[in-house]
């Protein structure tokens, strides 16, 4: 809640230390102190406030979101789901590194669309960034939206390179809807799709995985996608794939492999995200049966940058990333090892092809983080270099599920770049 705390600029942390003895003794800094005990208890924020109404925006979007935290401890503790007509049933949690240009372009068309559901939903937009860009340009367009809880912002620091997992992963802990839905910041939400999510929410309570696909590819929408908040936290996105492609489809197929009682929603369109021959068979090898249901296409906006429905098959490294992530899921959720062998063959013939087309030390270091470049450097003439964790080569991408063995073209073609065609890299 230091969040809201933080971003109405109304609280004095000094003012407020000083003022009330008890906040040293508790250990606590003096913002969450006063969001998890002196909201409660009408406290003062500053000199000018020394007194916080109940009817205080500030002290309303505390109550609301430390209600959404009471009910998922309620939740966490018997197993009984609050009711969904309760608390905040929506989190749309907005990733953001570079793109306050396209937040710009949606971000008011989104919150104006659904303030009727103002008391059931929360944007959050959690951007990554080193500056004050996008919470100045927030503050300066949305003080009140900021002021009820309704907007929200967070801030962490720049990532060493955009990965849509680990981006998406990083509103848990943040978010207090019983759902997290996935919202790119060049997409708007519109108050139909909102409506329809909440009478799924009524009438099955949060049980379903709700993939928001419109059936036209580049439109931004197979990104987007709606889960249960303890099945984003438990599950949500696998960062040991590639930075971005098939990341939603996986946290789809990894949450039903994990409970099979959930139900896929999605709407009526030809083409949906189990549609595909590869998932047909991996469903087949699992004795999975989902469990689906198909919804009208409600009324879209369309996103501010849409890409050509052929943008990943005309990209040959996206086509490989997008290749090599659904593979990987796949060995990932396959238990039998006579069911994992030919997708394990494909992931070692893209990796392959793919040390053909990216550049070497590029390459490397998206699978092996930027340390990999020096450690190639600095190993001993005609040193074996283990690619297993030893010599701090710990691959970012499939551990766990890819032999540190299929990574040996990636390293053979790196160390040729640099001038280390001596090094050896058998396990």
């Amino acid at each position: 809640m230091r969040d809201i705390v933080a971003i109405s600029d109304r609280f004095d942390a000094l003012w407020y230390a000083d003022h009330y003895g008890d906040v040293a003794a508790s250990g606590f800094a003096p913002d969450d102190h006063f969001a998890l005990v002196g909201a409660r208890l009408g406290r003062g924020i500053s000199a000018r406030v020394p007194q916080l109404l109940a009817g205080d925006p500030l002290a309303l979007a505390l109550a609301r979101r430390r209600a959404a935290l009471l009910a998922r401890f309620d939740e966490t503790a018997t197993g009984q789901v609050a009711p969904s007509s309760c608390g905040i049933a929506i989190s749309y949690c907005i990733p953001s590194m570079d793109r306050l240009c396209d937040l710009e372009l949606t971000l008011a068309t989104s919150l104006a669309q659904n303030k009727a559901f103002a008391d059931r939903v929360e944007f959050i937009v959690l951007a990554f960034e080193d500056g004050t860009r996008t919470r100045d340009w927030l503050k300066a367009h949305f003080r009140a939206e900021l002021a009820t809880g309704y907007l929200r912002f967070v801030q962490q620091p720049r990532l060493p390179v955009w990965h849509f997992g680990i981006a998406k992963n990083r509103f848990r802990g943040v978010m207090a809807g019983q759902l997290y839905s996935s919202l790119d910041a060049d997409n708007c939400v519109t108050a139909e799709e909102t409506a329809l999510l909440l009478q799924c929410l009524a009438e099955r309570g949060a049980n379903f995985i709700f993939h928001h696909f419109s059936g036209v590819w580049g439109d931004g929408s197979s990104g987007r996608l709606t889960l249960p908040w303890r099945i984003y936290e438990s599950c949500g996105y696998d960062t040991g794939l590639f930075p971005r492609q098939f990341d939603e489809v996986d946290a789809i197929l990894t949450a039903l492999c994990r409970d099979p009682e959930l139900v896929l929603m999605h709407y009526q369109v030809d083409t949906h995200v189990l549609e595909t021959d590869n998932i047909r068979a991996f469903l087949r090898a699992t004795d999975l049966i989902p469990q689906r249901e198909a919804l009208p296409l409600p009324h879209r906006i369309a996103p501010a940058n849409p890409k050509p429905d052929s943008y990943v098959s005309d990209d040959p490294v996206l086509r490989l990333t997008q290749s090599l992530n659904e593979a990987m899921s796949f060995v990932k959720n396959l238990a039998n090892s006579t069911a994992q062998a030919p997708w394990l063959r494909r992931i070692e013939a893209d990796i392959a092809e793919m040390a053909t087309l990216m550049p070497p030390l590029d390459l490397l270091a998206l699978i092996y983080g930027p340390q990999a470049h020096t450690t190639l450097q600095t190993a001993p003439p005609h040193g074996g270099v283990a690619p297993d964790g030893q010599n701090n080569l710990i691959p970012q991408i499939g551990q766990g599920i890819i032999a540190p063995t299929l990574w040996h073209p990636v390293l053979t073609a790196a160390a040729r770049a640099i001038g280390r065609s001596d090094l050896d890299f058998t396990p």
